[in-house]
């Protein structure tokens, strides 16, 4: 297809020596997205081998250290958005995803990118849930169960 394709591959749990599960999706993505932490360098460098070695551009999120992507002729790092106080950071990952994304579907831009990105993330972590939405109990009055 046309479309821009990407997947979240998450932390990568369990990975160690192979990186077999980005390695079968290559041919089929244009971004691929990681949620790592700032001291998994090795990881981080052998993810910029293969964005260089398949022309792909990766994106790794370090929570309070920001985000960089790869790929490129260097890497590009992006400061975390300053937050007084995280609430919750459940979805925190994903909204950086859709932040990025609507800024790079549009211009291709990958600095801006990074940037939306950790802007929609910084507005996510300073309240419960991903997005804005009112909190309603749930109604158990509907359900079969005794």
């Amino acid at each position: 297809s046309r479309g821009l394709r990407c997947v979240d591959f998450g932390a990568l749990h369990g990975v160690s020596e192979s990186l077999e599960p980005v390695t079968n999706y290559l041919e089929q993505l244009n971004v691929g997205f990681f949620g790592l932490n700032s001291g998994q360098t090795d990881l981080i460098d052998q993810l910029e081998e293969l964005a260089h070695r398949f022309q792909r551009l990766f994106v790794v999120t370090l929570a309070a250290q920001g985000s960089v992507a790869l790929g490129a002729a260097k890497r590009l790092h992006c400061e975390a958005v300053t937050v007084d106080r995280v609430v919750d950071t459940t979805g925190a990952g994903d909204t950086f995803i859709a932040g990025f994304l609507s800024e790079y579907a549009y211009t291709g831009d990958v600095s801006t990118s990074l940037q939306r990105g950790s802007d929609a993330a910084a507005r996510s972590v300073r309240r419960v849930g991903a997005f804005d939405s009112p909190l309603v109990p749930w109604d158990d009055s509907d359900t079969d169960d005794p």
